[in-house]
């Protein structure tokens, strides 16, 4: 059954820079052997409508375990985006996507 994308919020605007870093935190619900998918996207807040500058697709378990938790992917117009997934120390079993 195909799940309706959620959107889990968005990150504070970095201004001035083609290489920003965000520090907003997003919680989700993970459960170990079950495929979670988020797509994260980029946008140019200074372009009339929000120009889409990129986006990339995640699944959850494929961060997991690799060094850091992280892990990036090329985008198609340029540039690369990373995303780092850690647990949460008060809720085992919840993660935090960064």
């Amino acid at each position: 059954h195909n799940e309706q994308p959620i959107v889990l919020g968005k990150t504070e605007v970095i201004k001035n820079t083609l290489n920003p870093t965000w520090t907003k935190i997003f919680p989700l619900d993970y459960s170990l052997g079950k495929l979670r998918y988020i797509n994260v996207g980029v946008y140019d807040k200074k372009s009339p409508n929000e120009k889409p500058m990129g986006s990339a697709m995640f699944e959850i378990g494929d961060i997991l375990g690799l060094a850091g938790n992280v892990k990036g992917k090329r985008l198609p117009k340029g540039g690369s985006l990373y995303v780092r997934v850690t647990e949460m120390t008060e809720d085992a079993g919840e993660l935090r996507n960064t």
